[in-house]
């Protein structure tokens, strides 16, 4: 916004907006602005007035308190010359750029205001494995690099949706700063992932969600508010992944399948996934005992494995993630090389071997759904043998019967999403249950 205040040569103005009379000299001040630097509040202030080259003219920079009181913020220079100022916090200011032009052709007075919006960022530390306790002098790393994502999760499709990215980098630290600039309010996630495979007292570092999970369900979620705060900690610490030892081997392949998502380019059905993160966990302990990528043949694999049960599950924004679970490997069968999963449209999704003879019926129907403390089960047919189990998202049991019960109390669960399966002999059902 622009106004000029113009007096003749022997006017003196009382104050900066002055009122205006006639003259010969004209003021048509004007500049632009964007943040600089490391700290989100420092903004740079640009002259961009175009006027005559006269050793009368002065410029200031001023704060608009309330549209009524003026702070002072810099003196500034003619066409070119820059300002900084750093604000106090997130807010809506006011900026004023006050030009004075005075000689002996007459003189003038005026002013441009713009609005400078600064809004709350999202960032916080990504915080590398270390122990800085019990071995100060070796929890630094030479050389540290990230990829971090800004994720919204949407439950009506039940998947995540990477809306930023970015790759951060630290040398001789544990510590790297991270952050997302002019963001909508609203809840995010925020995840991190090692880019260079490094690995501490024999522990790699594991794709890990603000602030500490590797579940995406479990994840704490930001509530990004751009005037309230600013919020420094939405830290990441990084977790581990144990190194194991054992005859043990589970592996797969991750392909492309019918009704091909949008941007897959010239993937076809059967064409392999490549770069898909795959997660191996210990259903005896519930601990993340492998992770890798899908290579360039759609190929995932986790070699010296301890005999025991687990649970694949692929992590991959954009679609909704099944897990494949109670893999079990024992003296007879070390091995399950078989473990495949497909990608739809909307879906990754395993095609596990034990579940080739099952018959899909709808054996049940449930309400609420979603459910704050008690499940409902409607049976549709008479049954006896019957198994009914419920999982989180990636296969962890939290409930089991073998008898056809009619409710199930869910309030002790944390929020989430769950997989209630029912089987009678061959005949399996599988409805996913929103916990509020």
């Amino acid at each position: 916004m622009k106004n000029n205040f113009i007096t003749l040569a022997s006017f003196v103005c009382a104050s900066l907006l002055c009122d205006a009379a006639t003259a010969q000299v004209t003021c048509n001040p004007d500049f632009s602005y964007a943040q600089t630097g490391s700290n989100y509040l420092t903004y740079a202030f640009t002259n961009t007035t175009v006027a005559s080259s006269s050793s009368y003219q002065s410029y200031t920079l001023y704060l608009l308190n309330n549209n009524l009181y003026l702070t002072s913020l810099a003196s500034i220079g003619g066409n070119g010359s820059t300002a900084q100022h750093t604000f106090s916090g997130p807010g809506i200011y006011k900026v004023v750029l006050a030009m004075d032009d005075s000689s002996a052709l007459g003189y003038c007075h005026a002013y441009d205001t713009q609005t400078v919006v600064i809004n709350n960022p999202i960032q916080g530390t990504i915080i590398a494995l270390h122990d800085s306790i019990n071995n100060p002098a070796t929890y630094t790393y030479p050389n540290l690099s990230f990829k971090v994502w800004l994720i919204q999760y949407n439950a009506a499709t039940n998947m995540l949706s990477a809306v930023d990215s970015q790759i951060v980098n630290g040398t001789n630290t544990y510590m790297v700063p991270y952050a997302f600039h002019n963001k909508p309010d609203g809840s995010y996630l925020v995840k991190a992932k090692d880019m260079l495979g490094l690995t501490y007292n024999s522990t790699y570092m594991v794709p890990t969600y603000h602030m500490d999970d590797i579940y995406w369900y479990n994840a704490s979620t930001i509530n990004h508010s751009n005037l309230v705060g600013p919020f420094y900690n939405r830290n990441v610490m990084m977790m581990g992944g144990a190194q194991t030892t054992g005859p043990g081997f589970i592996g797969g392949d991750v392909t492309q399948g019918a009704n091909r998502p949008a941007g897959a380019g010239t993937l076809a059905i059967g064409d392999p996934v490549s770069n898909m993160d795959i997660y191996l966990k210990d259903d005896a302990t519930g601990s993340i005992v492998g992770y890798t990528t899908t290579d360039m043949q759609g190929h995932y694999a986790f070699a010296n494995l301890p005999l025991g049960t687990y649970t694949v599950f692929p992590d991959a924004l954009n679609f909704e993630t099944i897990a494949d679970e109670h893999i079990t490997l024992g003296n007879t069968n070390p091995s399950s090389n078989t473990r495949d999963f497909t990608q739809t449209a909307t879906k990754v999704k395993p095609n596990s071997p034990t579940a080739i003879n099952k018959v899909n019926v709808e054996l049940v129907g449930v309400y609420p759904n979603p459910v704050t403390d008690k499940l409902n089960i409607n049976w549709k047919k008479q049954v006896k043998e019957v198994t009914v189990k419920m999982y989180t998202i990636i296969g962890e049991e939290v409930y089991s019967a073998t008898k056809p019960v009619t409710t199930i109390d869910l309030h002790h669960l944390a929020k989430g999403v769950y997989v209630l399966k029912i089987t009678e002999g061959d005949a399996v059902q599988t409805l996913r249950i929103g916990k509020q």
